[in-house]
């Protein structure tokens, strides 16, 4: 567990809407990027936390304070 990943900032924009409870799909159209795009960015978003699924790296995410779900 890595909780001073050096995420960039769409890794966290990403990671922020799918806290907030958005799907892939709603993150791209927020954001305006494609579909691809974000799960890119999850992905390695994952792999810097060494988190095993999107919901870990959020959790992950909220515990290192790179997102605040309540914002």
């Amino acid at each position: 567990m890595n909780l001073s990943a050096d995420l960039t900032k769409r890794e966290i924009e990403c990671l922020n809407w799918l806290a907030h409870g958005l799907r892939t799909d709603q993150i791209a159209n927020q954001l305006s990027i494609s579909r691809a795009t974000v799960d890119f960015h999850l992905a390695n978003a994952r792999k810097k936390f060494a988190a095993s699924t999107r919901e870990q790296a959020v959790a992950l995410a909220v515990a290192g304070k790179f997102i605040d779900p309540t914002k």
